[in-house]
């Protein structure tokens, strides 16, 4: 270790580099140890300050604090006084922060390419090479985004209409294609409704985990604990049963679980909500007796469900204060998953919930996304001189077609 003089000594003590010092590492500028040298002014060292924003790790959107602290973010929370999650966060949420630290993270533009070797770009030559591609395309531009709200939503579809483009397809890979076709279908509205499980003590799920992955897990999450308790609509704990073939985390917290598989929910479906109709009589729309006529059982027997206990369900679910049933899984698009959400929505309509616990008036964002098909007839669309922008969505994982359209794209 070379000579230390007096200033360089006082300066390694003051910043805690005697240490360094005393294994002959060498002097070190102690500017580089603290991350302002001047810092903005709601930046106090050692102070933590709390911002607002939103979640982003999957569509519902939930409200979160995080912890800032010398320049860096270093812990994330639920904001209690958002209406979503009330200060809940799943473990998605809570782990935003490995993204931002991930050592494998992208932290400068990279440029691949097609059959090169990948390269580093700083901001504003990116900019330009964006820029000059976009000028001189001579196909048609297309822009594929997941679910985008409020602000973000406008400047990308304001970035797509100054492009010439057509809309911004807004894709999310877990599509509720199935519920919104259904609700389309029952109510000749397209949308996702606000489900409010904390208004029922009778609720009913046909294969539908809403506790894990469904629409926004940490809100139902809240209102089915409200539910469950004494706080309900009834003034008593609510009853849930569950209708699915596996044993989920949402099914084990049913009060009854009855293991079928998809054909069986549909059954069930089906079953229950002719016993509903059969059940109100005369006070039952004409158009659902007309619909539900004939024997049930045919799909009494389909449903391997009792008789007595379809009976039993239906009068549960009509004589409640609230009650809702749950259909439409976030991931499945087959013909029995599409009738099973008719079934469920008919089965509200049917009840008078429509307005009380089935909310039309306050839809959810992923509404508005686009549809798989439309997604489909957007890609078939690409070809060798068009230019696709994809923003912080991966078709290609999810989508067959993608996969083969494209790599056609001429960037």
């Amino acid at each position: 270790m070379g000579k230390v003089s007096r200033r360089d000594f006082l300066k390694l003590a003051a910043s805690g580099g005697g240490a360094a010092m005393a294994v002959g590492l060498g002097v070190k500028d102690p500017e580089h140890l603290i991350p302002y040298v001047v810092p903005p002014e709601h930046v106090r060292p050692g102070v933590i300050t709390w911002f607002a924003t939103t979640c982003r790790e999957c569509p519902a959107g939930c409200g979160m604090h995080v912890a800032h602290r010398d320049g860096r973010a270093v812990k994330v929370e639920g904001n209690p006084d958002h209406p979503i999650n009330r200060g809940g966060l799943c473990a998605r949420g809570q782990s935003a922060l490995q993204g931002l630290y991930d050592p494998d993270r992208v932290r400068r533009v990279v440029y691949q390419p097609r059959g090169g070797e990948r390269r580093s770009f700083d901001w504003p030559a990116a900019i330009a090479e964006i820029g000059r591609r976009l000028r001189d395309a001579r196909g048609q531009v297309f822009v594929i985004s997941d679910l985008q709200t409020g602000a973000l939503a406008e400047v990308t579809e304001g970035f797509a209409k100054a492009l010439g483009s057509q809309p911004p397809a807004f894709f999310e890979p877990f599509n509720y294609d199935t519920l919104l076709a259904a609700h389309h279908l029952v109510f000749g509205i397209g949308a996702i409704p606000d489900y409010r499980i904390d208004r029922c003590d009778f609720l009913i799920s046909f294969g539908v985990d809403f506790l894990e992955t469904w629409i926004s897990p940490v809100q139902f999450a809240n209102q089915f604990a409200a539910m469950r308790s004494r706080r309900g609509i009834a003034g008593r704990r609510g009853r849930f049963v569950y209708v699915g073939p596996r044993l989920s985390m949402t099914a084990a917290n049913a009060d009854e679980f009855i293991q079928a598989p998809p054909e069986a929910v549909l059954g069930v479906a089906l079953a229950m909500l002719k016993a509903v109709v059969e059940q109100q009589g005369e006070r039952a729309d004409a158009k659902l007796r007309a619909a539900t006529g004939g024997s049930a059982a045919d799909l009494v027997a389909r449903a391997g469900v009792p008789p007595e206990r379809i009976a039993e369900l239906a009068r549960a679910f009509l004589e409640a204060q609230g009650s809702i049933a749950l259909a439409g899984s976030d991931s499945s698009s087959s013909p029995l998953a599409a009738v099973t959400a008719v079934a469920a929505a008919l089965m509200n309509h049917a009840a008078g919930r429509i307005g009380q616990t089935v909310d039309f008036s306050r839809t959810h964002a992923l509404g508005g996304r686009n549809r798989r098909a439309e997604l489909g007839e957007l890609l078939i669309r690409i070809g060798p001189e068009s230019v696709v922008i994809v923003l912080n969505a991966n078709p290609v994982f999810t989508t067959a077609l993608a996969r083969e359209t494209l790599p056609l794209a001429g960037t």
